[in-house]
């Protein structure tokens, strides 16, 4: 196999993510169908670095700085000389960028995934000037970096007017390939048992929330909901995920008294036997891409509400508006989620979020010339 039939997925880190999962997800189609993958991350340490399928290679560059990063892209380039890079998010993108400048020899197309509201952070509570002006400063060196890469893929039709609105991208440059659902592995792996006495069934329904530990998930909202739900509706809170906030959401948990109802699982390999077995799923972002959880939650029956957040939740939920929430609300949240419990399992069409489909349109992507 030559060059012309390998593809490089670039990462920055193998960390819990709904962005890492997808690529994985992705990363394993393209080499069932016959491809040769390469995973490249900035730094392969992360929840993610033992579920990398064997029949894809990993290479490590070791070093979380860009500059340094996209000179050891650059080897890589050299070395293995794939036909095209699926760099996902800012870093990847700018770090393909430069690898590019440093290597012009040869041709390789950059497919730049957009995951997220680039400008989400600006909207986050008790964001320091500092992370402001370092977001503005971003914004004019990645909206070079956007304009010159192949194509850019957005993950919801939100994440692509982010690129537009933000970025002034031409909305030509811009295609959306929702991520995918691997429905028949999730189900699979649902079947599993849940050893938690709270999952035993027949008892008090649990909430369930999945996610980084992050400000942008806004879990202190969600847990704020969820002591205001408790007061009229029995029920337990689980929130799936690892990351920095973690202390600062343990405390939150004991000062409004939940020690007994609520608890932070960290970091799950399999976090669907969680998922099937609870009443329901509860966001409370202030900012996403595409909420790939939700659309998890709903490929197990499992109703879902969200905070109506720029961009994705209100693209999945379209049937469900009345499931939408304004951002940092508890109170609306709290209402929501009651109302959520009464709801019981249901189904969902997720045929346009299948892996065949999402595969098909990178691969398009990969061999299309503007």
């Amino acid at each position: 196999m030559n060059g012309r039939d390998r593809i490089a997925v670039l990462l920055y880190r193998l960390r819990f993510g709904g962005a890492e999962r997808v690529m994985l997800t992705v990363s394993e189609e393209l080499a069932r169908r016959g491809y040769e993958v390469d995973l490249v991350t900035f730094d392969a340490k992360g929840e993610f670095a033992e579920q990398v399928p064997g029949n894809i290679r990993l290479y490590d560059m070791r070093s979380l700085g860009v500059v340094r990063a996209a000179y050891k892209i650059s080897k890589y380039l050299a070395a293995r000389a794939p036909s095209a890079i699926i760099a996902n998010g800012d870093r990847c993108a700018l770090a393909s960028f430069m690898a590019r400048k440093l290597r012009p020899r040869g041709s390789v197309r950059t497919i730049a995934v957009v995951h997220h509201d680039l400008a989400g952070v600006l909207g986050l509570r008790g964001v320091s000037f500092k992370d402001m002006f370092l977001a503005f400063g971003k914004k004019f060196p990645m909206a070079r970096v956007y304009r010159r890469v192949d194509e850019i893929a957005a993950v919801s039709e939100g994440a692509a007017a982010s690129v537009v609105n933000f970025l002034g991208i031409p909305r030509r440059m811009v295609s959306v390939i929702y991520n995918p659902v691997p429905v028949e592995e999730i189900r699979e792996k649902a079947s599993q048992a849940a050893e938690h006495p709270w999952f035993a069934g027949g008892g008090i329904p649990v909430i369930i929330s999945s996610g980084r530990l992050t400000p942008h998930k806004d879990f202190g909202t969600l847990l704020r909901a969820f002591a205001l739900l408790r007061r009229e509706t029995p029920s337990r809170l689980v929130i799936l995920g690892e990351g920095p906030e973690r202390e600062k959401l343990e405390a939150l948990i004991r000062s409004l008294g939940l020690e007994d109802r609520a608890a932070l699982f960290g970091f799950v390999e399999n976090p669907y036997k969680y998922i099937a077995r609870a009443g329901l799923f509860a966001l409370s972002s202030i900012c996403e891409g595409l909420p790939t959880v939700i659309m998890e939650a709903m490929a197990l029956g499992i109703p879902a509400v969200s905070t109506d957040c720029p961009s994705g939740p209100a693209e999945l939920l379209a049937h469900h508006p009345e499931r939408l929430v304004p951002v940092g609300d508890p109170d609306s949240l709290a209402a929501v989620m009651k109302k959520g419990l009464e709801i019981g399992r249901e189904e969902n069409d997720l045929s346009r979020f299948s892996v065949a489909n999402c595969a098909d349109r990178y691969i398009s992507l990969i061999s299309r010339r503007r």
